[in-house]
């Protein structure tokens, strides 16, 4: 009957009687549907036995491709109508199963490789009949099958209801059986050889659809077509296997030879033994296994099928087996990730080494839904690839730079796409198209490590590097946070599949090739011969930046065209597509723009080192070009070509770092005295909306004191005077946000302070600033104790310098400031408590320096709450003095307007009206001449600070009762006498000049005299009304003068200067009287030449 079955009459004679044939014999009728298949006509499945060459092939039409391309035929295509009655009751394969013809069979070939049962021959311990009852036991359906038999194709429902009966089973050489997980059976599991996975049961209809795979495997009977050879849905470019899927065919059944044979080896005992311990830790089934437990699941949630066919935690022995081979082999599951079936989208080279949990919980993870709804993306992206270079011969390092990229770039887009508000249906498309190519761009970077990166490595037989398993790290970080943040805000990819043709799905970008000394200078060689020069590589995580790291800020991302000219052919530039990324290093206060390629060919950077390479210095802004040029070695220039509003940002940013970096340099006349780290620095600005510095603390700010000078040019020389301070204070490297504050204070207005403790005890300072601008308060904690002391005595002018002394340091009981020596002090003086004065001057060899055109003489007064720094740096002649006739321990200055004065106050200590009187002050001294009264505790005290103060020593300082100065007439020989009351006399001395020093009071000639005394003047002593006096005959010496016309101020009439005394227009006899002989020979003493007259015995000449 067999050689009729193979003949013409035989088929013929099958056609009209083979029913009766069928009925009779039902063991053959499982070898007969696969006879009738094969043997059958050629009109009806043609099988081309030579493939054509893989250049003969028809190209991929990758624009009309769906993500699921046999989801809309199969929904379209009607099963054949069934020949039997409704009322006749389905039976099953092992009774009398009814004839059929060819028409309606059908006979699919599975991808996936046949399921090893068992072994079995001569050399099988276990009995072929004790295999197939465990197949039995293990490959019953679930209950929920069975209702869905009916809605299957006749074919096809004999063979599922046949599957259902365990009892009646008999297993069929030539027929494969249902795959999927089986349960373990109530009697004791005996053991059986390693069985290998099969794949998941066909989702039914009424399931959403799986994302597809790289190799969809689709078991005998099911609705699915098959990817190759389904005869009746298939277009006709898919009637034949190309070459790339031949040879995935042949490499995935090499793998499952290989994984198979691995399998066998290991014995019964030990597959129990380690199901055991796979069992009692916890873990369920292993990661290939279970991430394919059910194609009908969904990402977001499983289906009520789904979950219902999905096995329990406990497995068959050779279930188990998988699991555990496959969690303790991580190789296994690594190296050829596209040939083998794919795990799930949440799958990652590091999570397939591990146990999964509990496989009933459900999945809710954004990476998941991300990458299931762009999965569909990855073949495509091979083709790319694979179009340009193979995969297999790329660099983990070019795999890793690419991956980056794309996933800049997509992030990039997505965040564009997002800010965007289309208001026109066109501007809307445009951002859809856009937030599209976004999700594509984040795919290509999942694809690149999660499953070119680990084949490529594994075809090389090596280990990942640390480097690039870091950048892998860092994408998948990444992308699980902002998919995680897509899915929150409602951003995620939609479930509808992105539509191919519409996308870019290229990988791999167009360069031009260049020489290794062109690269070398792309990479920011400065020699002459850029091969002589090494220069260091960038780390990829450095070039192309994610985010922020501990090592790294970024501040900003930009795609810019790169173009290199060389000069002669400028226009015939070479481009490069590049990010430009603006980062900073914590230890670094300079901004960098780094330039990187996706091919690693340019990584450029701009920063602050000359030794590292182009600085900012080198850079033209190009503001007509939006663009930055860079002068390079041997006639070369580099041009980055940005969008004219990222050329407008990356200038600002450049811009703001610039100048906020350069308030910590000197500016023009002005000298740096304080620079320093503090601990921590606060900013209160009286503006709530200000953004100048941030609200909170922040910690290692930088902070600089300058002093502003005034130079000007003199006949006595350059002069230099004071004006005040500049503040500036910036945030340190370690912050990533740059802030920067500048406030400057001026003579014009108090310094107003606070001491204050920190969080920690440490010292700190606050600062209240008004520099018109804006009003606030500063707080700086300090290091240590004395560097807060010295900040603070630099700022109020109180610091002595190292070059400095102070000369004079006594106490007092009082000082004022009033507009002239007969009006009294201003407000706000006479409730200070006045504590001591100091005098501070230039060190030098000399016992007293220079006081005029001192620069570095001032007088600081200090008082419990503040102190006031009076710099004395005049010309000569500008400073003047008076004694009072009645107060013996007061002394006045007199100064002209000046603007190098300081009063300092503690804000807490003083009331609230004093800061307001001492500006008050501060002003007047600046708009005109002032007086500066000191009251001293003693006479010493006041000539050892009018010492330091003027140069002079006091060598006598008394109360005359009368000065007459004798005037001749100019005709006749007669003589007038003009004489004061009391007078305040000093003699004072400075080397070889003595000066006698005279004050008066209610002397309607004058106020004030001074003439110099010499040793030929002669001195004679004289008594007159119980006086004692001495009479100096034809003296030398100027009138004391009231004020003539506007031109002369009283002022300037009322004190003396002791540096520059006026010239003497007169001579003639001037007669001191003192109420006691004791005072008249003390005045005696100090005169230059010895006086005649009573008493010569006691008087010594000089």
């Amino acid at each position: 009957m067999e050689q009729d079955a193979y003949s013409k009459r035989g088929r013929l004679m099958g056609k009209l009687f083979g029913r009766d044939r069928k009925t009779s014999n039902p063991a053959q009728s499982g070898n007969e549907d696969l006879n009738n298949f094969f043997h059958g006509s050629h009109d009806n499945l043609p099988v081309t036995v030579n493939h054509p060459g893989p250049q003969l092939l028809a190209k991929l039409d990758t624009s009309t491709a769906r993500r699921y391309p046999n989801a809309a035929e199969y929904s379209t295509q009607q099963p054949p109508q069934s020949t039997l009655q409704p009322s006749v009751p389905i039976r099953t394969r092992s009774h009398s199963p009814r004839v059929r013809n060819k028409k309606g069979l059908v006979v699919r070939f599975v991808d996936t490789f046949p399921e090893v049962i068992g072994d079995g021959g001569d050399e099988c311990s276990v009995p072929t009949a004790e295999i197939g009852k465990r197949k039995r036991a293990q490959s019953a359906p679930p209950p929920a099958q069975l209702q869905k038999i009916a809605n299957l194709r006749e074919g096809e429902r004999d063979r599922a209801y046949s599957e259902t009966q365990q009892e009646e089973f008999v297993p069929q050489p030539m027929r494969r059986t249902q795959t999927g997980f089986s349960t373990i059976s109530d009697s004791p599991p005996q053991p059986a050889p390693p069985v290998p996975p099969a794949p998941a049961p066909a989702p039914s209809r009424d399931l959403p659809p799986e994302p597809p795979q790289n190799v969809p495997a689709v078991p005998a009977g099911t609705p699915n077509t098959s990817r190759f050879l389904d005869t009746s849905v298939v277009s006709n470019d898919e009637k034949r296997k190309s070459f790339i899927e031949i040879n995935q065919a042949k490499q995935r059944q090499a793998e499952g030879m290989a994984f198979a044979q691995a399998v066998r080896q290991s014995s019964a005992n030990s597959l129990e033994h380690q199901w055991e311990e796979v069992r009692h830790s916890g873990v369920g089934p292993g990661t290939p296994t279970d991430s394919r437990a059910s194609a009908a699941s969904s990402v977001g949630a499983e289906s009520p099928e789904s979950q219902f066919r999905r096995p329990p935690v406990e497995q068959s022995p050779a279930s188990s087996n998988y699991s555990h081979t496959s969690t303790s082999s991580p190789n296994i599951s690594q190296r050829w990730p596209s040939t083998r079936e794919p795990p799930r989208p949440s799958e990652s080279p590091t999570k397939r080494n591990m146990a999964v949990p509990d496989v009933g919980a459900p999945v809710d993870d954004a990476l998941d839904i991300f990458v299931a709804r762009t999965r569909h993306l990855f073949e495509l992206f091979r083709l790319h690839a694979e179009a340009v270079k193979p995969i297999l011969s790329c660099l983990p390092d070019d795999l890793a730079r690419a991956a980056l990229w794309w996933f800049l770039k997509g992030r990039m887009a997505l965040e564009m796409s997002i800010r965007e508000t289309p208001q026109t249906p066109q501007t809307q498309g445009q951002v859809s198209a856009a937030r599209q190519q976004a999700y594509a761009d984040l795919a290509k970077a999942l694809w690149l490590y999660e499953e070119v990166l680990p084949e490529v490595m594994g075809q090389k037989s090596s280990s990942i590097d640390a480097e690039v398993q870091e950048v892998g790290q860092a994408i998948t970080s990444q992308l699980r946070k902002l998919s995680s943040s897509m899915k929150r805000n409602g951003f995620l990819p939609p479930e509808d599949a992105l539509l191919p043709q519409t996308l870019d799905r290229s990988i791999w970008l167009e360069y031009p090739a260049v020489s290794q000394d062109v690269v070398a200078l792309l990479w920011g060689s400065r020699g002459s011969l850029a091969q002589q020069q090494s220069v260091k590589r960038i780390p990829l995580l450095a070039t192309l930046p994610l985010g922020d790291s501990s090592e790294l800020y970024c501040f900003g991302r930009y795609f810019v065209d790169v173009f290199l000219m060389e000069q002669g052919m400028e226009s015939h530039p070479l481009r490069f597509p590049c990010l430009l990324s603006v980062t900073r290093a914590p230890k670094q206060a300079g901004l960098e723009f780094c330039l990187a390629s996706q091919n690693g060919a340019v990584q450029f950077r701009i920063q602050s080192n000359k030794a590292a390479g182009p600085t900012w210095d080198d850079v033209k802004w190009r503001v007509e070009k939006c663009s930055l040029e860079v002068k390079l070695p041997r006639g070369f220039a580099l041009a980055t070509q940005c969008r004219p509003q990222d050329f407008k940002v990356l200038w600002g940013m450049q811009d703001f770092n610039a100048k906020s970096l350069a308030t910590l340099q000197p500016r023009k006349d002005e000298e740096i005295v304080f620079k320093s780290t503090l601990r921590s620095f606060q900013y209160f600005d009286s503006n709530a909306q200000s953004t100048a510095f941030p609200r909170e603390a922040v910690r290692s700010c930088e902070i600089a004191l300058f002093e502003k000078i005034l130079k000007e040019s003199s006949p006595t020389g350059q002069r230099s005077y004071h004006r005040g301070f500049r503040l500036a204070v910036v945030t340190g490297p370690s912050t990533k946000v740059l802030s920067a504050v500048n406030h400057t204070y001026s003579p014009q207005t108090p310094v107003q302070f606070g001491f204050l403790r920190g969080e920690h005890n440490e010292p700190a300072l606050l600062l209240r600033f008004d520099d018109g601008g804006s009003t606030g308060r500063m707080v700086m904690a300090f290091n240590d104790e004395p560097e807060r002391l010295r900040f603070h005595s630099i700022l109020v002018g109180t610091v002595v310098q190292q070059d400095e002394k102070v000369h004079s340091e006594v106490p007092i009981t009082g000082f004022a400031l009033s507009q002239n020596a007969r009006s009294g002090p201003m407000k706000g003086f006479s409730q200070l408590p006045w504590s001591r004065v100091r005098i501070i001057n230039e060190d030098t060899e000399d016992e007293i320096p220079e006081t005029v055109l001192a620069e570095k003489l001032k007088i600081v007064v200090d008082f419990k709450c503040g102190t006031i720094a009076d710099r004395v740096n005049v010309e000569p002649g500008e400073l003047k003095i008076r004694l009072p006739v009645k107060d013996k321990l007061s002394l006045s200055i007199l100064r002209q307007p000046q603007r190098d004065l300081t009063i300092s106050l503690s804000e807490s200590q003083v009331p609230k009206q004093t800061p307001e009187d001492m500006y008050q002050a501060l002003q007047l001294a600046q708009r005109s001449p002032s007086v500066r009264t000191l009251t001293f505790t003693s006479q010493r005290n006041l000539h050892e600070f009018q010492e330091a103060l003027t140069g002079f020593k006091v060598l006598f300082d008394g109360i005359a009762a009368t000065l007459a100065i004798s005037r001749r007439r100019m005709v006749v020989p007669i003589y007038k006498k003009w004489e004061a009351g009391a007078t305040r006399i000093q003699v004072v001395q400075s080397e070889n000049i003595i000066q006698v020093l005279a004050f008066f009071e209610d002397f309607h000639h004058g106020e004030s005299m001074s003439f110099p005394l010499k040793p030929t003047d002669i001195f004679e002593a004289v008594n007159r009304n119980k006086l004692a006096g001495i009479k100096i005959d034809d003296a030398k010496f100027p009138l004391p003068r009231r004020p003539e016309g506007q031109e002369e101020s009283a002022e300037d009439l009322a004190f003396v200067c002791l540096d520059l005394p006026e010239i003497p227009g007169e001579h003639d006899d001037i007669t001191i009287l003192f109420e006691s002989e004791e005072e008249r020979d003390a005045f005696g003493q100090c005169l230059p030449a010895p006086v005649k007259g009573s008493r010569m015995s006691r008087i010594t000449g000089k």
